[in-house]
């Protein structure tokens, strides 16, 4: 840092309380109703952002944690040993519709 330095910061309120809570759901790929394709995701949304989880697919259960931006949206990794990892995208709607979407 040197001398006389400006910093500006921009607050915002915090986003996340109001949204705080479990969302539960199915995935269904688009035009593929196969097993391997479909499944049941749950995850419990904090009053900080963060959040934990998991993708359950047939019998097999794969945990998830990450953290929503200020936007309510996240990408993550879900590593399922012995296959590949899948992708997740997930929106949590902070604008009144109380709904977490996303895409595997």
């Amino acid at each position: 840092m040197r001398s006389n330095l400006t910093l500006t910061a921009n607050f915002i309120t915090n986003p996340f309380p109001a949204w705080a809570g479990n969302y539960n759901g199915l995935y269904l790929g688009p035009d593929d109703a196969r097993h391997e394709h479909r499944g049941f995701l749950s995850v419990l949304v904090r009053s900080d952002g963060g959040y934990s989880g998991k993708l359950q697919n047939g019998l097999k259960s794969f945990p998830l944690t990450g953290r929503f931006d200020v936007e309510g949206r996240s990408t993550n990794v879900v590593k399922r040993p012995g296959t590949n990892a899948l992708a997740l995208e997930l929106a949590l709607d902070l604008h009144g519709a109380n709904t977490v979407t996303g895409r595997v």
